[in-house]
């Protein structure tokens, strides 16, 4: 595992981390609607691990710690880091890549950050697949092939997340997602 600047993990998965650039690929998946966590936050971090089989390499980007705090143990992903000999804190670097052997360790830190309510954004081969986990407690494929979305979408039906309608972040806060978003 290496843990990386937001800059140079755009440059590994070729892939821009800025709002600016998500955003299209944010209208689109909100359109289709995401699905609600309402499955154990591991079983969670499991159906992502199994979403990033296969790839050589994956990573991603933790993001929007602090926001449930009272769900948080503050240092615990820090110390993970730590006992891989990376020192760099999480404010500094939040970005983690990972080799495709090093699932084991991956599951566990993702497995912290999922229960934490943290954002967490999933990069995979190359940037061909992109999947959000919402501190607000939502899940969202950004971009995939068709049946690979439809495959990880049916994986998380079957651990219970609820199928959010079409349109549903449009009516919960219209400000945010409304049509120049």
């Amino acid at each position: 595992m290496k843990s990386v600047d937001p800059r140079e993990f755009g440059t590994v998965f070729g892939l821009s981390v800025t709002d600016d650039a998500l955003r299209p690929l944010r209208r689109a998946a909100m359109e289709r609607g995401g699905y609600a966590i309402e499955a154990h936050p591991v079983l969670v971090a499991k159906s992502l691990m199994w979403a990033v089989q296969g790839s050589e390499l994956f990573g991603w980007v933790v993001g929007d710690w602090g926001v449930w705090q009272s769900v948080e143990v503050p240092g615990l992903y820090e110390r993970l880091r730590r006992s891989e000999g990376i020192a760099a804190r999480l404010i500094d670097k939040p970005c983690e890549v990972f080799a495709s052997g090093e699932t084991d360790l991956a599951l566990c830190m993702l497995a912290v950050a999922v229960c934490q309510a943290w954002d967490v954004l999933i990069v995979t081969d190359e940037g061909k697949r992109i999947i959000h986990c919402s501190h607000d407690d939502y899940l969202m494929v950004l971009r995939s092939d068709e049946e690979f979305r439809r495959e990880l979408e049916s994986h998380w039906e079957a651990l219970g997340c609820r199928r959010l309608a079409p349109g549903y972040f449009r009516q919960l806060a219209p400000g945010l997602f409304g049509a120049d978003e």
